[in-house]
């Protein structure tokens, strides 16, 4: 929750793959690190190596994935697809 939080105010993020947010990594919106420190570390290190546009293209990104793919009303209109599926299989 931590990341998509990130992303709704326009923060890129560090993670792990282990977040499973795989868009974050393919829309430019996350850095990829391991859960160990060193990893973490130059993870952070990467981050800061960037100059204002990278970072701007980072925030973007962060912004348009939590807008659209992660926005509430998408987030709620797959919910709502999912429990109509379950209704639907348990009705037939």
């Amino acid at each position: 929750m931590t990341i998509l939080e990130a992303w709704a105010v326009g923060t890129p993020t560090i993670m792990t793959a282990a977040c499973h947010l795989p868009e974050g990594f393919a829309a430019g919106a996350a850095l990829e690190c391991a859960a160990d420190p060193p990893s973490i570390a130059a993870a952070i290190g990467r981050g800061l190596a960037y100059d204002e546009g990278g970072w701007r293209t980072m925030s973007e990104a962060a912004l348009a994935l939590a807008r659209g793919r992660f926005s509430a009303a998408d987030v709620a209109r797959q919910w709502t697809d999912a429990y109509r599926a379950l209704l639907a299989e348990r009705t037939s």
